[in-house]
């Protein structure tokens, strides 16, 4: 009997953090993230190669992805030919929602049932915060459940295992690996100062973190910097955004998170390693988020997702702490933690809805409209495979290639076909070497011209296929 209500709290925080992360895919119909398409893209470019041989398939995961190892996962899904649009929201969200049940186990790990439930509930009030699911940032989103779960296996002397997830999360995405390379980096001074301290055990933690230390930093830096120098990663005088954190549903948390450090330094004889790559964690997260204060400005806004994983946990933390003191009575504590998070939840509910609707309503042009989805659908059944679609270039248009798997290019509309009469239109036409040109009527007008030179081949609402052989 007491198992099962010690489980209770843990069974109510997934089902909080679940509900939250959820509502992107249950309230929406296509991805709101603008680089989507861009991993689909490069996903199917690769399981199109596979035809050629295993050899030309790693030779385009290798020049044309940022990110080999997502693409290389998303192009074995992308073999089963798949509806890409629903399963990239639900490889987002299955993502999301295993960074908060890492994240609660990291704090369970160091500081108790309580701090970790309430890190797995903080977790699920950071959807609109984070940007992930806005800004599709899929390849970052799935390295952090690997770091997460590195940082507690560091902490409780596994290296082996440690070291396996480090490379994972590094590999996943560069900044991870820049990050972990840092936060290492600062473990490694700290423990070399204390060196004599440490038991055997803690001692052999040390030589395998030391010598994975060169390891990851090179990973990091290879990586960053390659991208850094083919122009992936631009410097922006972006930063992080602080006040919006203190205004959001994890504002509670963010007041919390210094009392958490500091409870954190004063249980620090409990597991003096697992501190240490907690403080780390706080220390590199703020330093490298608000790198724009020290006038570096480098990639801020690139670090914030480690930032709200460290406000989150020091917040759980302590708010465990301050909860403990204010509220010794286990039912009185458990009544406050939900008021304080229901109340938090039923807000970040109807501020997700907003968003979400605006992206969903027929009256809005946020995403790709139904009656563009058919017009792709209809180039994919109806034209062979390998002709050109040429439409100007948009967000929504993007989408032809990936959806049609037709050759795509994209032109602007001071083109000559779009403006041409008579003979001159067909020379423009040809020497454009595309079949056929489509038209999303919302952001495009077609010139008159145009449509009396051309043979429709497919009228849908708002949008037009013209015939150009």
């Amino acid at each position: 009997m007491r198992k099962s209500l010690k489980s209770l709290p843990l069974i109510a925080a997934i089902i909080f953090c679940g509900t939250l992360v959820l509502q992107y895919p249950l309230q929406t119909t296509f991805p709101i993230g603008g680089d989507a398409v861009r991993y689909i893209d490069r996903a199917q470019e690769v399981s199109d190669a596979t035809s050629q041989g295993l050899a030309a398939s790693i030779t385009t995961l290798a020049r044309n992805s940022n990110y080999p190892v997502v693409t290389a996962g998303l192009a074995i899904i992308d073999l089963t030919d798949p509806n890409w649009p629903s399963v990239f929201v639900w490889v987002m969200t299955l993502a999301y929602l295993a960074t908060g049940l890492a994240l609660g186990w990291l704090v369970y790990r160091q500081y108790g049932w309580t701090a970790g439930v309430i890190a797995l509930a903080g977790w699920g009030l950071t959807t609109m915060l984070s940007g992930h699911y806005e800004d599709a940032t899929l390849a970052q989103l799935l390295s952090l459940p690997f770091l997460l779960l590195a940082l507690e296996r560091w902490s409780s002397g596994r290296s082996i295992v440690a070291i396996v997830l480090t490379l994972i999360a590094a590999v996943l995405h560069p900044m991870t690996a820049l990050f972990l390379g840092l936060l290492i980096t600062l473990v490694a001074i700290s423990v070399a100062v204390m060196y004599r301290r440490l038991s055997k055990t803690k001692r052999k933690t040390f030589h395998a973190l030391t010598l994975f230390l060169v390891m990851i930093v090179g990973v990091g830096l290879i990586t960053s910097l390659s991208n850094i120098a083919v122009g992936n990663f631009v410097p922006e005088e972006r930063g992080v955004a602080f006040a919006e954190y203190l205004k959001s549903p994890v504002g509670p948390l963010v007041l919390l998170a210094p009392i958490g450090l500091v409870f954190s330094w004063l249980q620090r004889r409990r597991n003096r390693f697992g501190t240490l790559f907690l403080i780390a964690l706080g220390i590199v997260s703020i330093l490298t988020s608000f790198n724009t204060l020290l006038g570096i400005n480098l990639f801020a806004f690139r670090f914030e997702p480690y930032l709200l994983l460290t406000i989150v946990a020091f917040g759980a933390i302590g708010l465990s702490a301050v909860s403990r003191r204010v509220f010794p009575n286990t039912l009185m504590r458990a009544v406050f933690i939900v008021i304080l998070f229901g109340t938090a939840g039923v807000g970040l509910w109807q501020e997700a809805s907003v968003v979400y609707n605006v992206y969903e309503s027929p009256s809005q042009y946020s995403r790709v409209h139904d009656d563009e989805l058919a017009a792709i659908s209809w180039l994919h059944a109806n034209l062979p495979a390998g002709h050109i679609v040429s439409t100007s270039v948009n967000r929504h248009s993007e989408w032809i290639p990936v959806l049609s798997h037709h050759t795509w290019e994209a032109i602007g509309e001071g083109e000559a076909v779009f403006h041409a009469t008579d003979a001159a239109l067909r020379t423009a036409a040809k020497e454009l070497e595309a079949d056929a040109v489509i038209f999303f009527g919302r952001r495009e007008p077609v010139s008159s011209n145009f449509a009396t030179q051309h043979h429709p081949l497919y009228e849908d609402g708002k949008v037009t296929i013209y015939d150009l052989r």
